[in-house]
């Protein structure tokens, strides 16, 4: 056990992370506040590639949950492929979890493994900009 996880957390700021929906080549993501964000009707939700090609993380092992931890939510992963680089990890956040958002902020993507309170794996930061709603005028 302990060698696996020195396995994971020996990647840690060695891994490079591509988010592949709303950012900026800056790696900033952009969501619209009140927006979702569904597979469905041409989104693609919010996906981050992790490069992992030996597939160490075990992203995708039952167990293993992915997270994005933001200053006003935290959201957990819909979707983890595998791929031949390593991970697609897909966020489909809801009208509800974007609404919250009101000022941009920093973000943490983690992977957090059952069985043991103390394993956890930073897989990237970043910032995350919110488009806050433009109110009605009566």
């Amino acid at each position: 056990v302990q060698a696996a996880i020195e396995a994971k957390t020996a990647a840690i700021g060695a891994l490079a992370v591509t988010v592949t929906s709303p950012v900026a080549a800056s790696g900033t993501v952009t969501v619209e506040q009140g927006d979702s964000y569904p597979v469905a009707h041409g989104r693609v939700g919010i996906t981050f590639q992790v490069a992992d090609p030996t597939h160490a993380l075990e992203l995708d092992a039952e167990g293993c949950t992915v997270i994005l931890r933001l200053d006003q939510a935290t959201w957990t992963a819909s979707t983890v492929a595998s791929n031949s680089g390593g991970y697609l990890v897909t966020f489909t956040p809801t009208v509800v979890t974007t609404s919250v958002l009101t000022f941009p902020q920093t973000y943490r993507l983690v992977a957090e493994y059952a069985g043991s309170p103390d394993d956890v794996s930073t897989l990237s930061r970043g910032r995350l900009k919110p488009n806050v709603n433009i109110p009605a005028v009566p």
